[in-house]
């Protein structure tokens, strides 16, 4: 029994001797505008798998994986597995990378690979990754192509209206991307880190044009992609780091205008923000305000009677830190009583920090008959232009307060900043005497059914919906959503929007054979393969035509809408049969 334990202690041993694993990069050298393929191979035989798990970190953004491939060999009747997992990465720092060990538990037993390195350096150094669409002279310029990869002109910024400011004063961060070819899809990689600032999004108006600008002695397309609104809250040194932006762009077209497309990597620079604390305020009213502002009051009486309400509304209107300002204190009003504010806000996120005003409703009820003055209401706030303070206050109010009629003391209730009064008696008459009533009908359902009726009706076409959607193959729902973006186009077409209408018709024919308006152009390509080549390649200038349109006015072709429109649907007609 011994030596049959031994025994077998011995074949596990040789087992999970068998088992070789491997990680390293798929190059030595990468930049940190690059994509690199991290791979772990795995050779033997050890039972079941666990995928390993690789997340971003301080030196690494997955951008995807892990993808996964398995093969056989069979030499001399002794067979080898091997299983491979691939990651594709983007380094994010200059220097000697490492990845750390990776667990990898095959059967019962955990494994672990040794560290990987890789040597980084600034820009992109490696062949970037190509597709073409087809072209027939694909093999006799393929070494030409491959031989060195050129330039291609797409940079992305990240650009800060200042670099220098004092705590809360707004900052706003545009990113923009620059470019000399055609994009087809750009994405970021990690949304911005902003450590030590409150950020608003400042929605950008639609349908923006590019503009024309010189950047590094070139001609480029700057197109605005993205705003942020900032506000410090801190003082000292805030460091903005790189963004990666993922981008697809068509790099140089042959003869027959077909088009590289090219996975690039780019990244903004860092951004350095020097926030400085404010002066010592002179004023006790001072809460934090960062900005420009007027101060507004008013009454909606200037006469009432004792124990009538009144509104007092205090306005703040102007562009700075609004989000930083909870309350305005009100000072002591004598011989009233006054609940608290209704507060209404319409703020908008702008260049210049938030614009708008910002509104206190106090309900006051005075006790007394008295020549009410409302004491002025003082509010200070730091300039960031003047680089000093400034204290606004309201006007003296006066509301007269005379004597009230003899009457019955009224309860008032307070709701959603809204008076309510208890009369003390019933709205309606009540019959005391019963001898008069009439006995109810007990079976008048009328009302019931009455009330049941628009419920029923809606379910009911809820239901018949239902039932004509499910009927529907795949194929109908995409011919159906299809037509849905052409009637789009047709309405950007009557309100003269060249490049909504233009973007209806391109999501019109890739949501018609795979449901996904935003198919990449790889993918469009996969779904129509099918096709013959000559229809591939009509399709394929038709599609190029419109993304030309869209995205880069330097090949902009000045064509009839109308006849884009035509053929769009002639393609429609044609990819249904697929």
């Amino acid at each position: 029994m011994k030596k049959v334990f031994i025994f077998l202690i011995f074949i596990s041993l040789i087992l999970k001797a068998d088992i070789k694993i491997d990680a390293y990069f798929s190059a030595e050298k990468a930049g940190t505008e690059d994509i690199v393929d991290f791979i772990i191979n795995i050779e033997g035989e050890g039972g079941n798998i666990a995928t390993p798990y690789i997340s971003s970190n301080e030196d690494f953004n997955v951008l995807s994986g892990p993808s996964v491939s398995t093969s056989v060999q069979i030499i001399n009747f002794n067979m080898k597995k091997s299983t491979e997992y691939r990651w594709r990465l983007n380094p994010k720092r200059e220097g000697i990378l490492i990845m750390p060990p990776i667990e990898i538990k095959i059967g019962k037993e955990i494994y672990k690979t040794k560290e990987a390195k890789i040597e980084v350096q600034k820009g992109s150094i490696l062949k970037r990754e190509r597709r073409q669409t087809p072209s027939i002279f694909d093999d006799f310029f393929e070494e030409r192509r491959d031989f060195k990869p050129r330039e291609v002109g797409v940079r992305v910024q990240a650009v800060p209206n200042k670099t220098e400011c004092y705590v809360g004063e707004p900052i706003v961060i545009t990113y923009n991307l620059l470019v000399q070819t055609v994009v087809h899809n750009i994405n970021m990689v990690e949304p911005p880190v902003y450590d030590g600032f409150w950020v608003e999004k400042i929605e950008l108006p639609e349908n923006t044009g590019g503009k024309n600008i010189e950047f590094e002695g070139k001609q480029f397309i700057l197109y605005t992609i993205k705003k942020d609104l900032l506000f410090p809250n801190s003082e000292g040194i805030k460091k903005i780091k790189e963004v990666t932006f993922q981008i697809q762009a068509i790099t140089q077209r042959d003869i027959f205008g077909f088009g590289n497309i090219e996975n690039l990597l780019r990244k903004t620079s860092e951004i350095t923000i020097k926030v400085k604390p404010l002066p010592e305020p002179p004023f006790s009213s001072f809460k934090g305000a960062v900005g420009k502002f007027e101060l507004s009051a008013k009454t909606d009486k200037v006469e009432v009677e004792e124990g009538e309400a009144f509104t007092l509304a205090l306005k703040l209107s102007g562009k700075g830190n609004f989000k930083n300002i909870s309350n305005i204190d009100l000072p002591e009003i004598p011989l009233c009583k006054v609940y608290p504010p209704k507060i209404e806000e319409k703020l908008k996120a702008t260049s210049e920090g938030y614009e708008g005003f910002k509104i206190w409703e106090w309900v006051i009820i005075p006790e007394e008959k008295q020549s009410l003055k409302i004491p002025q209401i003082s509010f200070s706030y730091f300039d960031p232009y003047k680089k000093d303070y400034s204290e606004i206050k309201t006007p003296l109010l006066s509301v007269f307060i005379k004597k009230g009629k003899e009457k019955k003391e009224e309860k008032i209730i307070m709701a959603e900043g809204k008076q309510i009064k208890e009369i003390g008696k019933d709205i309606g008459f009540i019959i005391v005497d019963g001898k008069n009533l009439k006995k109810k009908e007990k079976n008048n359902n009328f009302f019931y059914y009455l009330f049941l009726l628009p419920v029923i009706i809606n379910l009911s076409l809820f239901i018949i919906r239902k039932i004509k959607e499910r009927g529907l193959s795949e194929k109908e729902k995409f011919e159906k959503e299809a037509l849905n973006y052409f009637k789009k186009a047709n309405q950007s077409l009557k309100l003269k929007d060249e490049e909504e209408f233009v973007k209806n018709v391109e999501k019109a024919l890739k949501v018609s054979i795979s449901g996904n308006p935003d198919l990449t152009l790889e993918e469009f390509n996969e779904k129509i393969s099918n096709l013959p080549e000559d229809e591939k390649d009509k399709i394929n200038s038709f599609i190029n035509l419109l993304q030309d349109f869209r995205f880069n006015p330097l090949f902009k072709e000045k064509k009839n809408l109308e006849e884009i429109e035509k053929e769009g649907k002639i393609w429609l007609q044609k990819l249904k049969k697929l």
